[in-house]
């Protein structure tokens, strides 16, 4: 498969992308904000709060478990995203790489939650600061 044939392979299923990504952003929003319920429960009690009889002790543990419900979602939805070609990168950021062959060298074709398309590139060597933008691998391809 050329690099331009996987471009537009991933292009194409960037919108099932974008919307796994956008719940896993959502929930991972949610597990923040449940981790500050939690430490604030620390804080005040330590571990004292996982006792039965702590007065915040059902409070605490509902809180621990929707954190690990949570979890579990954003776990699905990345493998959803990994059986698509991709691996996140930051889930905070929104980014995802998928691995190509750019003509016998690996590289990565990123996405940023936001982007309608892949827009940059990367060699497997390099991160989220090496990224090119795509038109530069066209070229580069296509002499």
């Amino acid at each position: 498969m050329t690099v331009p044939s996987h471009i537009e392979a991933i292009n194409a299923r960037l919108p099932e992308v974008k919307e796994i990504f956008e719940g896993i952003h959502a929930l991972n929003k949610e597990a923040a904000a449940l981790n500050t319920d939690i430490q604030s429960l620390f804080e005040i009690w330590g571990e004292h709060v996982r006792e039965p009889d702590n007065p915040d002790n059902n409070f605490f543990t509902t809180k621990e478990e929707k954190k690990h419900a949570i979890g579990q979602e954003i776990q699905a939805g990345l493998q959803r995203i990994a059986s698509i070609g991709g691996v996140v990168k930051d889930i905070s950021k929104g980014l995802v790489d998928f691995r190509v062959d750019g003509g016998g060298e690996l590289i990565f074709l990123c996405w940023e939650l936001g982007e309608e398309k892949i827009l940059h590139w990367h060699p497997a060597r390099g991160g989220f600061t090496a990224r090119r933008p795509i038109e530069e691998l066209l070229h580069a391809s296509s002499v």
